[in-house]
């Protein structure tokens, strides 16, 4: 029988939780680069956005890290069951991933949406930076048992 308590203690007994977070705060610090010096001006011109039309919330910022480690660990998790051992395979995943789960989601949801290329292509591309650092740091900071 299915006996939780002792897979979860396997499973965390071989997380790297420093890797994960680590690789959730690099993920986050990507996001605020990519929306802010690198293509901020891009992306709000083509959403029509003023700078005065941004939302001062922390709500999204909250949001953004909290996403950023729930992937990481999934991805960690992920890893482990399939039994990923360099880094060559953790990026090959990663991108797999990246591609079946966010990338083609995302180009359905923006052709529904009537959104613009251009848009998708910042917007997907910043999740393909993050995915291939996940892969990197994920498949190479393995925890040793």
């Amino acid at each position: 029988m299915f006996n939780e308590s002792k897979t979860k203690e396997k499973y965390m007994r071989g997380t790297n939780h420093l890797a994960v977070w680590v690789s959730a705060i690099i993920a986050h610090v990507l996001g605020a680069l990519w929306y802010g010096p690198v293509f901020g001006n891009a992306w709000m011109n083509f959403k029509d956005f003023k700078l005065e039309d941004i939302n001062p919330s922390m709500l999204p910022y909250v949001l953004s890290f909290i996403s950023c480690l729930l992937v990481a660990y999934v991805i960690s998790w992920l890893f482990s069951k399939l039994s990923v051992t360099n880094m060559l395979q953790g990026i090959l995943m990663t991108m797999m991933f990246w591609l079946v789960f966010n990338a083609f989601e995302m180009a359905v949801l923006y052709s529904f949406q009537q959104e613009s290329l251009g848009l998708l292509v910042i917007n997907a591309g910043k999740s393909l930076v993050v995915y291939f650092m996940y892969g990197v740091i994920l498949s190479s900071w393995r925890k040793k048992f």
